[in-house]
């Protein structure tokens, strides 16, 4: 899905609307994969996709573990040039209540 995603946006940018950013949830589970890196930096090199256009939604309960493993994700996503962004924060349904 990220990939076919990914695809369009490109699809836009060449088309003229280089503003156009694309925001994903990535769910605790897909957060949490050994090969999260590796995955996206593959999709992101067979498209050509710009990562700074990318932008991850993330719950608050992911960087509230605050656990190594989770801070090492943040900041290889960051060196990737990928933006992280808290999902359905202030929403009510924050696990920071």
């Amino acid at each position: 899905m990220l990939r076919a995603a990914c695809q369009q946006v490109k699809r836009w940018h060449e088309e003229g609307l280089a503003q156009v950013k694309l925001g994903v949830n990535l769910s605790t589970k897909q957060f949490r994969h050994s090969r999260l890196k590796e995955t996206l930096a593959g999709v992101l090199a067979e498209i050509g996709f710009d990562p700074r256009y990318l932008e991850f939604e993330i719950t608050e309960s992911v960087p509230m573990k605050g656990n190594a493993a989770v801070s090492e994700v943040l900041t290889d996503l960051k060196t990737m040039g990928i933006s992280i962004s808290g999902d359905d924060f202030g929403t009510g349904y924050s696990s920071l209540s």
